[in-house]
């Protein structure tokens, strides 16, 4: 009967704290000034000395803020200059993309699988590089838009694209490393020990040597462009082993990934970059304990990063399940900006925290500190009792220089 009691008593507790969790959100919300905020992206500006735009996602797996990638990404297009987008996604993987947008064989759904993750498996982002390729059949030369992965926690891509350029470059160098690059696969790298990890990092290093000794010859084989594409390919594949080898995996990720992004702004001086990938990565705060990509570039360009955070009052997206397939989760959240919709007919609206800030309401509701969605690749059901588990707390104006906001979010139409 105790026992019976005690069980008792602690399924109560866990009600209780779960209603607690889940309702913690649902505070009165004052109103704030809405004429600031705006609904059409496509008139969508930037600060003159902006070099790099960081759009987040609160989830990879809702439809709207896959949407948002193509909506924001055209306005700055159309404004700004912008012809470069980079995703986190694997970089070598990002180049097989490129080359679809740039009427390359196969489609736009078959050229996503090489970014290494299921999530973007999408009707949205397929949608996204159809117009691009479109963009691109009609572009001035050297006005065509590009598409850039950041990431580097595979192997393929990279080397496949690496071994190609080797192969006209220099046909016996690439045999060589060929044969010393083929234990890194994409299927093998989970499992690879920490000998072969160093092993790998130490053969990517020498070759990157051997291609910065050889740069002349290799420009005048392939080109400038091929050239520089094949030694951060090499980089990344030292990347890849150092972060798989590593002990701090997410620091280590971030900091190759900010490292890729500085690589791209130097290479490409014309116009803004647009970055996309997850808010705790775009974000200027750290919400994990480790220094984030958003923190490293903010440190590195100061004003001349943009970010722009996003969240939904309420989400159904997609997420993983233990066996590698999808399910449809949702959950809640309401903060101060969220809480908006309750005084606003639309269904979404973008908020420029420079703008907002003149109005008290907006300012004091910028710099309290108050929790947004942050929903990585997969929730538990039953975590979704537990407001803590899908939110991070953070202060809006530290975090981010605007945020898109909806009032609800979808899942993603994935293909198959």
């Amino acid at each position: 009967m105790k026992l019976r009691q005690l069980c008792s008593a602690a399924l109560a507790a866990a009600c209780c704290l779960a209603l607690l969790s889940v309702c913690g959100g649902q505070a009165s919300v004052p109103e704030a000034d809405l004429s600031l905020v705006q609904t059409d992206l496509s008139a969508l500006t930037l600060p003159a000395e902006v070099r790099v735009v960081g759009l987040g996602e609160a989830s990879h797996g809702a439809a709207e803020y896959h949407q948002a990638k193509e909506e924001v990404f055209r306005a700055l297009v159309e404004d700004s200059g912008c012809r470069v987008f980079l995703i986190e996604g694997d970089f070598g993987g990002a180049l097989k993309v490129d080359e679809c947008i740039h009427g390359g064989d196969g489609t736009s759904e078959d050229a996503i699988g090489a970014l290494g993750f299921a999530v973007y498996r999408t009707r949205e982002l397929a949608d996204l590089l159809d117009w691009m390729r479109a963009y691109n059949e009609t572009a001035a030369p050297g006005e065509d838009l590009r598409f850039f992965g950041a990431d580097i926690q595979y192997f393929g891509g990279s080397r496949d694209y690496l071994l190609s350029v080797l192969d006209r470059a220099a046909p016996g160098l690439a045999e060589t490393y060929r044969a010393a690059f083929a234990p890194l696969t994409d299927e093998s790298a989970a499992s690879l020990d920490g000998t072969a990890l160093r092993q790998g990092m130490a053969d990517a290093q020498a070759l990157t040597e051997e291609l910065d000794a050889r740069r002349e010859e290799f420009t005048a084989a392939v080109g400038e462009e091929a050239f520089l594409l094949a030694r951060e390919c090499a980089r990344s594949i030292y990347a890849c082993c150092d972060v798989r080898s590593s002990g701090d995996y997410n620091a280590v990720r971030d900091g190759y990934m900010a490292e890729k992004v500085l690589w791209f702004l130097e290479w490409w001086e014309d116009g803004p970059l647009f970055l996309n990938g997850h808010n705790g990565h775009i974000g200027k705060t750290s919400v994990a304990g480790y220094r984030c990509l958003g923190e490293r570039l903010d440190e590195a360009l100061g004003e001349s990063y943009f970010a722009i955070g996003t969240d939904a009052a309420d989400t159904r997206f997609h997420s993983r399940t233990a066996d590698g397939g999808f399910e449809v989760v949702e959950v809640h959240n309401t903060n101060d900006l969220t809480g908006q919709f309750q005084y606003f007919d639309g269904d979404r609206f973008y908020l420029d925290f420079a703008a907002a800030s003149a109005d008290g309401a907006w300012a004091e509701a910028l710099g309290r500190e108050q929790a947004f969605t942050t929903l990585n690749a997969g929730l538990a059901r039953p975590l979704t009792l537990f407001r803590v588990a899908y939110t991070t707390t953070v202060v809006p104006a530290e975090t981010y220089d605007a945020m898109l906001l909806y009032r609800a979010v979808t899942p993603t139409t994935l293909l198959e």
